[in-house]
């Protein structure tokens, strides 16, 4: 009887353990609110900042957790590099004659999952670069060029008080 009360007793602590473990991993209905509207707001200051010009260039590198996070390279014509460091693609935007204006559309995300303290989720998205000149006048589109948007899958972190790009990579299907 006493071996049955004890197995029992520690079938209870091993399944209040796990319990704890899956809720610290679980996040409020607040929190999730959070999260998604900080996940939104790094996307937005991505495409608003992500047309790197000197004044915004430190407003851009704030997006990354640290200034050599890869970076999908889809500068037409800069670099044949596949990735670029934040700081590299910051400073190859900055030396083009011509400013693109960045254009992100379909953003999806996958559920957030928990890892080493923070929360991560995978974020996809559209994203199109309209070249201009000098003065603001149109010369050309990616998505002209190419027939297609860039694709990009971004992981994104989220430590409670703001998103951070991990990773930005990407694809281009051209028909």
């Amino acid at each position: 009887m006493k071996m049955k009360t004890t197995i029992k007793y520690i079938l209870f602590l091993v399944l209040c353990a796990s319990s704890i473990v899956i809720n610290a991993q679980q996040l409020t209905n607040a929190e999730r609110r959070k999260m998604y509207m900080d996940v939104l707001n790094l996307i937005n200051n991505y495409e608003r900042y992500a047309e790197v010009k000197q004044e915004r260039r430190s407003d851009f590198l704030r997006l990354f957790r640290n200034s050599s996070t890869p970076i999908y390279n889809d500068l037409m014509g800069i670099s044949d590099m596949p990735t670029l460091a934040a700081n590299e693609y910051a400073d190859s935007m900055i030396s083009q004659a011509l400013y693109p204006d960045v254009i992100i559309r379909n953003v999806t995300h996958d559920t957030p999952f928990a890892k080493d303290g923070k929360w991560y989720m995978n974020v996809s998205f559209a994203k199109e670069l309209e070249y201009m000149d000098f003065h603001g006048i149109f010369e050309f589109s990616s998505s002209k060029h190419y027939g297609a948007d860039y694709q990009i899958r971004a992981l994104v972190s989220w430590d409670g008080k703001g998103a951070k790009f991990e990773s930005l990579e990407g694809s281009i299907d051209s028909p």
